[in-house]
């Protein structure tokens, strides 16, 4: 077929799409993220002189735009323009990741509200309509814009609800820690500003704001009260009885406005009064203001554990919970008791339990067992037994131990790598350090006793501990800062010996089944004939651009690869992956929160080619599009598992498909993912989901003679004619795939499918601070320079 032919077939036919009408409205959606104070700031607010009755406990993150954005030293919430596939909620979620690198859970809506405005930069009258939603971060988050210059941030303020007040009745605040005044956004200040909106519609969206936030405030203020009636109770401050009235007064209290801030006040008075419940000494208020930074601390530590147990797999609620307990301002059993609700968490901590009861002698709390697992430490016998205990409360193979302690130690540092490789390439050195490197080479490499020994700190004779003077610190911060990177990483480290462990053997399991060569002798082999002439490729790629492939089928010469007749009418080139490698394998568990590890599908993968040449009714075949149903159609599932309804799919790929289902009753195709339309992105969340290639996507499912069920990923690329007229050979779709699988490479490590990235989860900023911002830093710039190619 010509490509004028080809040309026509595709922009005059069923592959064409109208144009786009240009929007007359800009749709923008906002969001204001709400998180719980922290236990430090709490302290800092009592040492202040504020009455514990007077704190708020929720604020709202609201962005301070820099003197280069279109609104200097204005306060507005994280937000943008909506795209046009996406909704609403989706554009907000978006937009606070991008700004804040946050994700936002619990979202609601709140309303829109419609305003227009001149815009400094078009010179033009723009009429924007606007949705508002509210949401939540977790305590521990630490924001920062994923891109500074482009989203032109100055900061991030906190602000709670007696504060927005204030903000919202003048359109101004001023605060302690900034050098001028913050300005409210200009169509969200009611009274003053140059935009024209309907005030009253404004006043309904920032009147629900706020009711949620005080709704918001009683929640939390209800979970603190819930921790320090337990607390008083254990300090034989507060009977049993007593904490029972009160806990019956929550449910009593229920949600009605008036009654909740009436129990608050008859709590506080409660609290703070009673010279019968808290004896009358100068350790009074000392007292009763300890145990509620505790009880601060207990909610916001279930606030973490409860967020990871809703949105996330169990390998992210037990390296969640790793770092919660290390952010934890004070420690007791109760952190565990708390974990140990979580029915993610459950294996974990019963380990953790049992392992410290097998250790410690009786008649101890859990806190003092952890704190005296190393007193016999300089006796071999004693470590010895230390580990076989961990290892047997897990459920870990000492056969496996090693290997997989090498395996986690060189998961981490691919990451690593992949994520410095744009500043590494820069500067010719090893790029960004994470704090401390060097001194914890010990840690990376440590064996099990030595990561319990670091994990749990105790003992002023740890020899780990008398390292410490040979490093040379410049200060306490820094040397306390070292020892919270100690103990997290030797933390997260047997946390991911635990989570790995099945994955590692379910691993080495499929790689003795062998599903690639079965693939070949149960399905290929009968599908397509073997090599008859061969197929000499030629890439180019001009300024990192790449160019069309040209093609050239011979019946003679060296051309690699060898080109194969498939369905009796295509000739094609196919190439076989080798198996997934253990560190992609085990990076795709933890990126898309796999616990189920027979759910990755794609150990095994195989690319088709499909290239024309043959005679026109095969050419015609690799361009056009059939709605008619193939034979075997109830063997074909959509993403999902559900069955497939529209089949709308290029004839040539239908082809592939019908040859492969006619091997065997027992063959299916999963998790199908059409060619898409010319001008089209591919339709996945993974890896050549960023440029319109011209693929196709599923899974053969296939049973052997022992039963066993096996998957093997099949990608079909055909050739193609784009909005311009231009062919596109099918090689050319298969070498940009992999260029997408480059970056996507990069992009997962910073994708955010729960509450956390990926390099959030493994590296929390809370303890690695600027080094993980320069990761982002790092990683935008080499997805900016993919684009290009």
């Amino acid at each position: 077929m010509s490509e004028t032919k080809m040309s026509e077939v595709l922009v005059h036919g069923v592959d064409a799409e109208p144009a786009r009408e240009k929007e007359a409205v800009r749709r923008v959606s906002r969001i204001f993220l709400t998180r719980s104070k922290s236990a430090d700031k709490i302290i800092k607010e009592i040492l202040a002189g504020k009455n514990p009755a007077d704190i708020k406990f929720i604020t709202a993150k609201w962005i301070e735009k820099d003197e280069g954005s279109e609104n200097p030293r204005q306060l507005m919430p994280a937000g943008g323009k909506i795209k046009p596939d996406e909704t609403a909620e989706a554009a907000a979620i978006r937009e606070a990741l991008e700004e804040t690198h946050l994700r936002a859970a619990d979202v609601e809506g709140l309303g829109n509200i419609r305003y227009s405005f001149h815009h400094k930069k078009s010179n033009q009258e723009l009429t924007v309509d606007e949705t508002l939603f509210i949401g939540k971060i977790l305590p521990s988050d630490v924001a920062y814009p994923l891109d500074p210059k482009e989203d032109k941030i100055a900061g991030f303020h906190d602000l709670d609800v007696d504060e927005l007040a204030k903000l919202f009745e003048k359109g101004q605040i001023n605060k302690e820690s900034v050098d001028h005044a913050l300005h409210l956004l200009g169509h969200l200040n009611v009274k003053d500003s140059e935009e024209k909106k309907d005030p009253k519609e404004v006043q309904i969206v920032l009147d629900k704001f706020i009711k949620k936030m005080r709704d918001k405030e009683i929640d939390k203020k209800k979970s603190i009260f819930k921790h320090l009636l337990g607390l008083m109770v254990q300090n034989d401050l507060l009977v049993h009885e007593g904490a029972e009235y009160w806990l019956e007064q929550f449910s009593i209290a229920g949600y009605d406005q008036q009654e909740n801030e009436d129990f608050i006040r008859r709590f506080w008075e409660f609290f703070g009064e009673a010279k019968e419940i808290v004896p009358s000494n100068k350790k009074d208020a000392s007292l009763k203001q300890n145990l509620l930074c505790r009880a601060v601390d207990l909610s916001n530590f279930e606030e973490e554990i409860e967020s990871a147990n809703k949105l996330g797999s169990n390998i992210e609620a037990t390296i969640r919970s790793i770092y919660a307990l290390l952010e934890a301002k004070y420690y007791s059993e109760h952190y565990l008791q708390i974990m140990a609700e979580n029915e993610k968490m459950k294996g974990f901590v019963g380990g953790l339990t049992r392992f410290s009861e097998a250790i410690s002698s009786g008649g101890e709390t859990l806190e003092q067992k952890f704190l005296n697992l190393g007193k016999a430490k300089d006796k071999a016998e004693e470590q010895d037994k230390i580990v076989k205990s961990f290892l047997y409360e897990f459920g870990l193979d000492n056969e496996l131990v090693g290997e997989t302690l090498d395996a986690t130690d060189s998961f981490l540092f691919e990451m690593h790598q992949d994520a410095t490789k744009h500043e590494r390439e820069k500067s010719k050195e090893e790029g960004i350090k994470f704090t401390f490197d060097d001194q914890l080479e010990e840690v990376k490499g440590g064996d099990v006793f030595s990561l319990l020994e670091k994990a749990f700190p105790s003992g002023k004779d740890a020899t780990w501990k008398k390292k410490l003077e040979q490093v040379g610190f410049k200060n306490e911060e820094e040397k306390h800062k070292y020892l919270r990177t100690v103990v997290y990483e030797a933390r997260r480290k047997l946390a991911l010996l635990y989570v790995f462990k099945d994955a590692i053997k379910y691993y080495e399991g499929m790689k003795d089944y062998r599903s690639g060569e079965l693939a070949q002798k149960r399905i290929w082999g009968k599908v397509y004939e073997a090599p008859l002439k061969y197929l000499a490729t030629e890439k180019k790629y001009e300024n990192h651009v790449l160019k069309d492939v040209a093609e050239k089928i011979s019946d003679e010469g060296e051309g690699s690869p060898a080109v194969r007749i498939i369905s009796n009418k295509y000739y094609c080139t196919m190439e076989t992956a080798p198996m997934k490698e253990l560190n992609s394998f085990l990076r795709k568990k933890i990126v898309r929160g796999i616990d189920n590890d027979s759910e990755i599908k794609d150990l095994y993968r195989r690319s088709i080619v499909l290239h024309s040449g043959k005679d026109d009714e095969a050419d015609a075949r690799l361009y056009t599009r059939d709605s008619q149903p193939i034979e075997h159609m109830d063997r074909i599932k959509g993403k999902g598992g559900k069955s497939v309804g529209a089949f709308n799919e290029i004839r040539a790929v239908k082809d592939v498909m019908e040859d492969i289902l006619s091997q065997g009753e027992d063959v299916e195709i999963v998790y199908y993912d059409p060619t898409p339309r010319v001008g089209q992105k591919f339709a996945s969340k993974g890896a050549g989901g960023g440029s319109k290639i011209r693929m196709c996507k599923f899974y053969v499912k296939f049973g052997d003679e022992q039963s066993r069920t096996h998957y093997e990923e099949v990608q079909v690329y055909l050739p193609s004619v784009d909005e311009q007229g231009n062919v596109k050979h099918a090689s050319y779709y298969h070498a940009e795939k992999k260029l997408d699988d480059d970056t996507y490479k990069l992009n997962r490590l910073f994708d955010t499918k729960t509450m956390h990235s990926f390099v959030d989860l493994l590296y929390p900023p809370g303890v690695y601070g600027h080094a993980v911002r320069e990761l982002f830093g790092s990683a935008t710039k080499e997805k900016k320079k993919k684009k290009k190619w």
